[in-house]
């Protein structure tokens, strides 16, 4: 049976949220992201774009570009809930959704042509239940398989639809810088120039064996990719295997106790993501980027999981401590690890109702007001 994948992606998907909600920016190139010096761009309006603003740039080059912008910091607490909305559509278009991130997903349709009948009919009504719920605009790429449709549904954006139909993978590809094939970024794409491979039919003409002198078994995958067949399934929602933050500063610290101070601020919200979606973690690891742009990593395993903010902080500092830090910090980071599906009950020590009581009591005013609402005391 040919598979029919459909690739589904919300266009420019924070600043259209913010034009959404402020009809002042409707229509004005909408800048989110980091405000400070050493902010960077998470999204750009298409209006932003046509100034040469796009993702992850830093913003000191945005405000370069363009001047008259509107920047804003990112309200991640209402993207995360127009991001819940948003998949409670899409399932009800598939049995199968893999999310890929907060603002798209792939679909898969194979065997459901009796319920959809018109695969262009079944993508536009999708389009318009996303519109007339969300007032937001999607692009859709659909194809026999992951590859092909992502590809398309990056095509037409914004408010793209199309449609590449069994047998049409190669046309559509063999004009296409071969840097549009998975795995190949800068170096691969450098290396391949240096073959003169610019275009996918270019590698196509190669002699394989020069591929596999140069890239080894992947250059399996670049031929395949390049004939566009790609076999992976696509898959429902998956546990993940880690919960993080990463905070980088705008001064880079020295201070100890500003350290910790940020040390504290990510163990809030980490523990908080945890007890969000009811994991609790067996393990904890630091990150420490330096002013020279090293990066260091450690972790400590415990005996049972957490998914208390004190219980991350303290490891986080015990960690920090440990690495005997002589440079100023540029970021700080704390994942947890190793996670087990479980509730606010802390199995690493013994708890009284008391401070489970008192995290139920933190997390409903988060869940109503948002996650800043009530920090620690230290962090005022």
């Amino acid at each position: 049976m040919k598979k029919i994948i459909m690739h589904v992606d919300m266009d420019a998907f924070f600043a259209a949220v913010e034009q959404n909600d402020n009809d002042c920016y409707k229509n004005k190139p909408v800048i989110v992201g980091g405000c400070g010096k050493r902010g960077v761009v998470a999204t750009a309006s298409y209006e932003a774009r046509l100034f040469g603003v796009f993702s992850a740039m830093s913003i000191a080059k945005a405000k370069k570009l363009c001047p008259e912008g509107i920047f804003l910091p990112c309200n991640h607490n209402r993207y995360s809930s127009i991001s819940k909305e948003f998949f409670k559509i899409l399932n009800e278009f598939s049995p199968c959704v893999e999310p890929l991130s907060i603002d798209e997903a792939f679909l898969d349709l194979t065997g459901m042509e009796k319920i959809f009948n018109n695969i262009e009919d079944y993508a536009r009504k999708l389009k318009s239940r996303v519109y007339e719920q969300l007032g937001l605009v999607v692009s859709v790429g659909v194809g026999s398989n992951k590859f092909i449709a992502k590809l398309a549904s990056d095509l037409e954006k914004p408010n793209g639809l199309v449609i590449v139909k069994p047998g049409q993978e190669y046309d559509l590809l063999k004009d296409k810088p071969v840097s549009i094939l998975w795995g190949v970024g800068a170096k691969n794409n450098q290396k391949l120039k240096s073959l003169g491979i610019y275009k996918v039919e270019d590698l196509l003409k190669t002699e394989f064996k020069i591929l596999l002198d140069h890239f080894g078994p992947s250059a399996y995958k670049l031929v395949d990719l390049a004939q566009g067949k790609d076999e992976r399934q696509v898959v429902g929602v998956r546990e993940p295997q880690s919960i993080g933050k990463e905070e980088t500063f705008e001064v880079d610290l020295v201070n100890t106790a500003a350290i910790k101070k940020e040390l504290l601020a990510l163990s809030e919200k980490v523990g908080w993501r945890l007890r969000q979606k009811k994991y609790l973690a067996q393990k904890v690891t630091l990150k420490i980027k330096l002013k020279n742009f090293q990066v260091i990593t450690c972790s400590e395993s415990l005996v049972a999981g957490t998914n208390y903010d004190e219980v991350i902080y303290d490891i986080a500092c015990k960690l920090y401590e440990q690495i005997e830090v002589k440079e100023a910090i540029r970021l700080l980071g704390i994942t947890a690890g190793k996670l087990l599906k479980g509730n606010t009950i802390n199995l690493f020590e013994n708890t009284d109702d008391r401070k489970k009581a008192l995290y139920n009591a933190i997390d409903s005013l988060k869940e109503k007001f948002g996650e800043t609402v009530i920090t620690k005391a230290k962090l005022r």
